[in-house]
């Protein structure tokens, strides 16, 4: 090639060039975004619209149902499901993965703009956003040591707007505390015995509380401006406000004093950060979209230790999230599990070359690769994620291949007395045109994983993309790099000379090493011969040892991606449905303080109450009776126990707690916040699929109570609640409208804000509603006076009839049609495939459905099985170009046929290495038994091609070319398997944080080529044997028929 003959000849200008790609290299390095998982959007397009008041029945009936079906129409929709909860409506449009999601949230929002004008006046514009990964916090912290109201206080006005201008800090939430406020807390029978109103007593507070300008005046040369003070200083002036006058004659004016109390107070508390024995107030930060994780978290940290100084006596911060510190440590994980099978693949080489030299121009070929691999990352607009980095550590073994066949083959040269220009050049050219093949064949089974879809797909394949690049760099530096280093470096020397090292120790271990491989080789020379003697004990031995594997793949756990053994997990604690929150708070407490005790927790902190989560809004988790738990964990290099395990721990301790429901989440890094094994009860009657779904649940707890935890039903018999039913014909002719009535109920009970109270800086709301004692009980709401405007009160009992009843918490929607969910997480060392299709089994046996109702299997389940289905296919496709590439390079069709066998006779090794270490079949393995497809060809074509060379060039017979052939090649095999191998041995059994991802995938690389070596070494001889000598006979028989048919035809000539 052309290339290698410049780089031989031209040595200081491909120093200069590669030096110059090195630095630019570098400088994109550090460049490069840092995040836990690659930045994407997610394909879900989720609509809210706010209607004060409205129940869940009407926001399905009159909001959800008109959205649902405008946006239907929009194009490639995948699903569409939705969530009635009390005043809010929430849609969620999932599109196919790769849809444009900008012209997807465009589209949806035209569809919203032709269905607002139809919905209720109740309802706001709906609002439309996209959830992408920047939607998730990266870092949290509670302030305490002082009272809550100095914590909210100023988080609110000097926290919260410093960290929001932090470059890359999209918002910084504040959760607990109470808001305080001034109010006025009125007498109710004082209010009825001077004839007011509500209202009234709210309209002349806002009416007497103003700063007004009136423009100027002119005295003398002066300009005076006018202006009317009338605003509240003091709470002595909302005392004194004159609400209404007294007395027939003498008209005496009647103080706000007279029927109420003015007060500061607080707010009604929804919700309280729970820490430790005692509420805090935390700050959760959120990042832009595509910022930098560790680097905005570590701007965070340096803005908190600034701002100590400015903090309030006795205040401290305490951390309770850090996404940064987790990346830092996954991150530096995966670059440990890299450097060490860097040193494993040297030492590998240096074990079979026994040369320093040789072994250093090799091993420049993994860092040159993986540096030239994050410019590519750069231009490519990739991150530094663990599936970026996952993808070069997995890598690092595979990097040494092609420098390893030109070095080998240069030595060739050498020996045979070539000069070192000569002997580069020709030596690489001819091994050029192989190198390459067996560098696509690897990179071609990257090609199909672009065309996987969903999470799995989309997150892959940046580790598709880096160990393609690496490939592609280590291809480039053993075409130029190699060859100029050999040209200066390599002497007249065989292979394997012990005299170059003069360090005795090193030089008595390399002659065992030899001695090693001389043994191993002549063993192998002797099995091959057995085998060639014995072909259809080892072909039917081979074929009783591949079923035996595949009914041991029957045994494996099957499920979506494996359990991470994160820092942090969240539970989910619910109450009875109603239950008030002083009593949420103290079980709080409680479980806060037995939870903090278990081994491997660090911190435990709550939020009891509705809290202003984000996705728990969405999911509709919210009410006075949910407690939501964040436990944060001992880092995983403590050596703390699994997380499952923790989880197991904290279970029975709550299992004890009479009359709640607990759930866990702790999932995989690409899952959400939701359980693995959902069952989707669906149709149009409501009180039919409930029941239904009780009897699902029953199933589970009766028959699967050791293989699913935490089941839960989405949809509850109903939240209690007191009905005013009002009487309309009788409220009219008194001159009220239900809209009046309702306003006068939720004025008095929840309070109503009359105007802002300013003094010494701060501004808080003046809050109007009836006296703590007289809003308790049902008779208080019987006793709320309705003033008329025909001038007369009475009370709301007059007009209306309260009753107790229930009401639904959530209506829920899938596919256009009511669904009630069975959630369940399933215990440790269970697949979700496998107890699902069990289950599923259970439920067809056991439960007639009704007419119209469905039952569909999601969650983690139906993600399998579609992912499965991607792989499989994508499986096909890079077998049908692994065969296409070696069909180009034999420019035959038998020989890459043969060599095919070795991809299944690789999942020998597979499933019986996931079997032996208890891991799970997930997508992660599967995607390595993609990988493993193109790698385990290339030992194939390196002994096919060199038995063919032996045939064609040196006329050797068929067994002998075979045994010759396996002997030369043993080592070159031996070499490029075992530095893949070792080299994925850190990252597979490394452990350490985030390693859960990537060692599945090595455990199944290093199963399948390990096995898949041994067979190559026998079993593709014996079949290529089989081949050849079908062939041979072949041959031999269509000569006889020629030569029997020339000599019948002389024969007959001579007659």
């Amino acid at each position: 090639m052309k290339i290698t003959e410049v780089s031989v000849k031209k040595p200081v200008s491909m120093s200069m060039i590669f030096s110059a790609i090195m630095a630019v290299a570098i400088v994109a390095f550090l460049k490069l975004p840092i995040d836990l998982l690659p930045d994407v959007s997610f394909p879900t397009v989720t609509v809210v619209t706010m209607s004060s008041g409205t129940n869940p029945e009407e926001v399905e009936a009159k909001i959800t149902q008109p959205i649902e079906e405008s946006v239907g129409t929009v194009n490639n929709i995948k699903k569409v499901k939705s969530s009635s909860v009390e005043g809010m409506s929430i849609v969620s449009i999932e599109f196919v993965w790769g849809t444009d999601m900008g012209e997807a949230a465009s589209d949806v929002r035209e569809k919203l703009d032709l269905v607002t004008g139809r919905l209720p006046d109740s309802a706001e514009k709906p609002i439309t956003f996209k959830l992408d990964t920047s939607m998730f916090p990266v870092y949290g912290f509670v302030l305490g040591g002082v009272p809550l109201s100095v914590s909210k206080k100023f988080a609110e006005d000097i926290l919260k707007p410093e960290l929001e201008q932090i470059e890359g800090v999209s918002m910084a939430r504040i959760e607990g505390g109470r808001d305080e406020q001034v109010q006025i807390l009125i007498d109710r029978t004082r209010l009825k015995a001077y004839g007011l109103s509500f209202d009234e007593v709210a309209k002349t507070l806002a009416l007497e509380n103003i700063n007004q300008p009136a423009g100027n005046v002119k005295v003398g040369f002066n300009d005076f401006t006018i202006r009317t003070e009338g605003e509240f200083k003091s709470l002595d002036d909302i005392k004194k406000i004159v609400i209404g006058v007294k007395g027939k004659n003498i008209k005496k004016p009647v103080f706000l004093q007279d029927i109420a109390s003015v007060v500061k107070g607080y707010a009604d508390q929804n919700e309280a950060r729970i820490v430790g024995d005692g509420e805090a107030v935390a700050v959760i930060c959120q990042k832009q979209s595509g910022s930098n994780t560790v680097e905005v978290v570590n701007r965070i940290l340096d803005k908190l230790s600034k701002m100590e100084t400015r903090m309030p006596k006795g205040m401290y911060h305490k951390e309770i999230m850090n996404g940064g510190n987790y990346i830092e440590r996954s991150i530096g994980n995966i670059s440990s599990s890299a450097f060490y099978a860097f040193l494993l693949a040297v030492l590998v080489v240096l074990f079979f070359l026994k040369n320093l030299r040789s072994t250093f121009i090799i091993a420049l070929a993994i860092p040159i690769s993986i540096i030239v691999t994050f410019l590519l990352m750069y231009l490519g607009n990739i991150t530094l994620n663990m599936m970026s980095f996952g993808g070069l550590a997995l890598g690092v073994g595979m990097l040494v291949d092609n420098a390893i066949v030109v070095l080998e083959n240069i030595y060739r040269h050498r020996q045979l007395g070539e000069d070192r220009i000569h002997s580069a050049i020709k030596g690489t050219k001819e091994v050029a045109m192989p190198i390459t093949a067996g560098t696509l064949t690897t990179i071609c089974v990257f090609l199909p994983l672009l065309f996987v879809k969903g999470v799995a797909g989309v997150f892959f394949k940046e580790m598709a993309l880096t160990v393609t690049f690496s490939l592609m760099g280590s291809l480039m530096v053993a075409l130029t790099l190699i060859p100029m280093l050999s040209s200066k470096l390599i002497q007249a020397m065989q292979i394997g000379e012990v005299k170059q090292f003069r360090i005795k120790p090193l030089g008595f271990f390399y002659k065992i090493g030899e001695l090693i491989l001389v043994k191993l080789e002549s063993r192998y020379t002797r099995i091959i011969q057995w085998s060639l003697d014995h072909r259809k004990t080892v072909l039917f031995s081979t074929i009783g040892l591949f079923i035996l594997s595949i009914m041991v793949s029957g045994l494996l756990q099957k499920g979506f991606m494996p359990e991470s053994n994160q820092d942090r997990m969240n539970v989910d604690i619910e109450l009875k449905e109603g239950t008030r929150l002083e009593l949420t708070k103290t079980l709080a407490y409680q479980i806060s303080e037995k939870i903090s005790q278990v081994e491997g927790v660090q911190t435990f902190t709550a939020v009891a109450g509705t809290g202003n989560n984000f996705f728990a809004v969405m999911q509709g988790k919210t009410g006075s009776h949910r407690i939501t738990g964040s436990i944060v964990l001992e880092k995983v290099e403590t050596g703390r126990p699994h997380v499952s395990v923790i989880r197991e721990k904290i279970r029975k301790i709550l299992v004890d707690i009479p009359g709640i429901k607990v759930t866990f989440y702790v999932g995989s890094l690409m899952s959400s916040n939701t359980l693995p094994v959902e069952i989707q009860v669906r149709g149009k009657n409501v009180d039919e699929i409930y029941q239904t779904a009780k009897k699902v649940k029953a199933i589970i707890d009766k028959d699967f109570t050791k293989e699913l935890k935490d089941t839960q039903i989405s949809r509850s018999d109903g939240k209690e609640e007191l009905v005013i039913k009002i009487d309309r014909v009788k409220a009219s002719t008194m001159g009220f409208n239900v809209y009046t009535i309702a306003d006068t109920v939720q004025n008095n009970f929840v309070g109503k804000t009359a105007t802002r109270f300013r003094a010494k800086g701060d501004e808080v709301d003046i809050v109007v509603r009836l006296q703590e004692d007289q809003r308790l009980t049902e008779k208080d709401l019987k006793n709320i006076i309705l003033k008329s405007p025909l001038g007369f009160s009475i009370p709301l009992s007059q007009l209306a009839e309260i009753k107790k009843g229930f009401a639904p918490v959530k209506i829920e929607r899938n596919a256009q049609e009511k669904v009630v969910y069975v959630s369940a997480n399933n215990a440790p060392e269970v697949g979700v495939a496998n107890v699902v299709e069990t289950l599923q089994q259970k439920i067809s046996n056991e439960i007639v459905l009704p007419e119209g109702v469905s039952i569909i299997y999601g969650g983690s389940y139906a993600d399998t099985q579609e992912s499965f289905q991607d792989l499989l296919g994508a499986f096909g496709l890079a077998v049908l170009l692994i065969f296409m590439i070696m069909a180009a390079q034999f420019e035959s069709f038998l020989s890459p046929f043969l060599i095919l066998f070795a991809i299944p006779l690789s999942l020998i090794g597979v499933f019986f290495i996931l079997f032996l270490t208890g891991t799970e079949f997930t997508v992660v393995v599967g995607i390595g038994i993609i990988i493993l497809a193109g790698i385990v060809v290339n030992n194939g074509i390196v002994l096919l091609d060199y038995i063919r060379q032996l045939r064609e060039e040196h006329g050797h017979d068929l067994f002998s070319s075979i045994i010759h052939a396996g002997k030369i090649r043993l080592r070159p095999i031996l070499m490029t398997t075992l530095t893949t191998v070792i080299g994925m041995c850190p990252l597979a059994f490394g452990g350490g944080a985030g390693s859960e991802t990537q060692a599945p995938m090595a455990l199944a690389i290093i199963g399948g080529l390990s096995i898949s070596t041994l067979f190559t070494l026998i079993f593709t001889p014996i079949l290529y044997s089989y081949f050849q000598g079908f062939i041979i006979k072949r041959r031999k028989r269509k000569i006889k028929k020629k030569q029997f048919k020339l000599s019948k035809q002389g024969g007959l000539n001579g007659l």
